[in-house]
């Protein structure tokens, strides 16, 4: 039997008033980095204590410590870097009297990156246009299980906050309707043209995530489940291709599998863009 399950996850930022979406791909979908890893370098040594084999363990030592640093790099475009009002410069005003823009976006990427040990090395392209980035880490071979321990934290950390802003935000316009209804509070329009265009894009961000369940329902073999959670849709989607790709009892092909969910992919895409919101 030959399944794949894949699960697309869309985002709502409802604090800028504005729908944004954002496919995650897991499972099957292509990650645009690609990380290459050197080969394992060796632990530190430890003081060992002096014995009638010093001349060895010193000669051991030797070798140990003429081993060269071994580095992983990473290497990534995020596209054209744009510039806006400063986020972190400003702080410095006072001396140099001057903030200028910054390009905050990629600063927040190089930022998550950092956290994870990469330090940026080198930089290709103009300013106007996109830009090859190269950064570089020590090795390690625990690096990548640490990344995913870190991101899966971050990850967790970031979807609570998102919730629990969302749950705020919701009480918050629950309370000022009624204080409004019942006359005791004084309104501002402009407060509640804001919420009104708020639960106008979470009902269209819902019907958004229903649109992309009968899409994929309709258009391949697959069963598929989706759940509005506050400022995201999950959708899963369960692929079962035994009857098209699995041959005399356990043969296939990967790279037929592969193309079958290039295409996918590339619906998934267009769907995203067609089915408005």
């Amino acid at each position: 039997m030959i399944t794949t399950i894949k699960t697309m996850v869309y985002c709502l930022y409802s604090k800028e008033n504005l729908v944004k979406k954002y496919l995650l791909g897991i499972s099957a979908f292509i990650m645009s980095v690609t990380l290459l890893f050197a080969q394992k370098t060796p632990p530190s040594k430890q003081p060992v204590a002096q014995t009638k084999n010093s001349a060895s363990t010193a000669k051991q030592d030797a070798v140990v410590s003429n081993t060269p640093q071994e580095w992983e790099y990473l290497v990534i475009s995020y596209g054209t870097t744009y510039f806006s009002d400063a986020e972190k410069t400003d702080l410095y005003y006072p001396l140099t009297h001057d903030i200028g823009q910054e390009g905050t976006e990629l600063q927040k990427s190089l930022d998550g990156l950092g956290k994870l040990g990469w330090e940026l090395i080198t930089v290709t392209g103009t300013i106007s246009g996109d830009q090859e980035l190269i950064l570089k880490r020590k090795y390690d071979e625990n690096n990548k299980e640490r990344d995913a321990k870190i991101i899966g934290e971050e990850s967790e950390k970031f979807n609570k906050e998102m919730i629990d802003d969302w749950e705020k935000e919701s009480k918050e316009a629950e309370k000022t309707k009624k204080l409004v209804a019942e006359k005791k509070a004084l309104v501002d329009l402009d407060k509640v043209e804001k919420e009104t265009e708020s639960e106008k894009s979470n009902e269209e961000f819902a019907s958004f995530g229903s649109d992309m369940q009968k899409f994929l329902q309709d258009n391949y073999h697959c069963s598929v489940s989706g759940e509005n959670e506050y400022y995201r849709y999950v959708i899963n989607a369960s692929f079962d291709l035994t009857a098209d790709f699995l041959s005399n009892g356990n043969e296939y092909r990967s790279s037929l599998v592969k193309q079958y969910f290039d295409d996918v992919d590339r619906s998934i895409s267009v769907a995203d863009e067609r089915i408005p919101v």
